[in-house]
């Protein structure tokens, strides 16, 4: 499954990174303050992590091909994926409210269409709106200069209070993009690695001070944010070395690396149902289940059924390997 070219690194940072976007969208109405501070902590850095490492990939699986070959390969991998979760979000939101169901993000009959400009069937699905125009933007990008330059112009519309139409999710780009061309000038400058050990140290102390003053003081600059997002970038990947040098060969990270665009597509709606399961079984049985417990137990599922449908459905079939934008591979019987 693991191939040596592969940077095992990225994939272990890839695997803890989407169980933390699982964990950062279960946040109840009755979530007790701890779990704010958790879920601060994961939003300070996941997403910018999942730009980052998809920068730092993209430059390393980048093959010389003609604009149309590129794109309608993006398509397949992205745009398809999203309009079939898309789809199927809002059929079972729509069923829900129909029964009478609580809804976040409640959708109409009217989304069907909204999901073909804005992700109207799930607000985490903006992800991909972002993806496909920072690829496309980057194909364009033929020089190192090029892509130098547009970290720089990507770092500074991030402090500019820009009002962007959120069709397409356009509005979106400001505070997304620098983190991406931060992955790709990475991959490009690395004359720092041989101080990589130094830099991922002193990152994961500084982030574990900012964050902790942050929490403390409720700032909310850009600044802040900024300078967060970066060091727990660091952070992460800090950790990710830390467990690759336990020399664990089949670790189980792998797979929910191999798994994560799955698991993004469907987590969400797994999380919602075991929310609507849990609260049902706690009426019934008249016990209120601790939130640590209930937390855990729904990250956990939500994170296990979509590796498995990952594993055993889409990779098998052609046709779900199709619509959720993996390779199908050719077995030989």
């Amino acid at each position: 499954m693991i191939r040596k070219e592969r940077n095992l690194t990225l994939d272990i940072a890839r695997a803890i990174c989407i169980i933390l976007v699982v964990a950062g969208h279960y946040f109840p109405l009755d979530s007790p303050k701890w779990w704010k501070v958790v879920n601060d902590f994961i939003f300070s850095f996941h997403m910018p992590l999942f730009l980052f490492l998809s920068g730092y990939v993209f430059m390393l699986t980048w093959k010389k091909e003609s604009f149309s070959d590129f794109y309608v390969k993006k398509i397949k991998r992205l745009f398809v994926p999203y309009l079939v979760v898309s789809i199927l979000v809002t059929t079972l939101k729509l069923i829900s409210q129909i029964n009478g169901l609580n809804v976040e993000c409640k959708v109409d009959y009217f989304s069907f269409l909204k999901i073909f400009y804005e992700p109207a069937a799930a607000e985490y699905l903006w992800f991909i709106w972002v993806l496909m125009w920072l690829f496309l933007v980057t194909f364009f990008l033929k020089s190192r200069n090029s892509r130098l330059i547009i970290f720089i112009f990507s770092l500074i519309i991030y402090f500019i209070p820009i009002q962007l139409p959120s069709v397409f999710c356009i509005n979106e780009l400001p505070r997304r993009s620098v983190f991406f061309f931060l992955g790709i000038l990475t991959f490009e400058y690395k004359g720092f690695m041989k101080y990589k050990d130094a830099f991922l140290w002193l990152g994961t102390i500084l982030f574990i001070i900012l964050f902790i003053l942050k929490e403390i003081n409720s700032i909310s600059s850009l600044v802040m944010l900024m300078t967060l997002s970066v060091l727990g970038i660091i952070c992460l990947l800090f950790l990710s070395e830390q467990i690759l040098k336990l020399n664990i060969k089949s670790t189980f990270l792998f797979y929910i690396a191999e798994a994560s665009f799955s698991i993004y597509l469907l987590h969400s709606t797994f999380v919602g149902l075991l929310k609507v399961g849990f609260s049902k079984l706690e009426n019934i049985i008249n016990i209120n289940i601790f939130f640590s417990l209930k937390a855990f137990l729904i990250i956990t599922i939500a994170t296990i059924i979509p590796l498995l449908f990952h594993f055993y459905i889409i990779k098998k079939y052609r046709i779900f390997s199709f619509l959720f934008g993996v390779k199908y591979i050719v077995r030989k019987k």
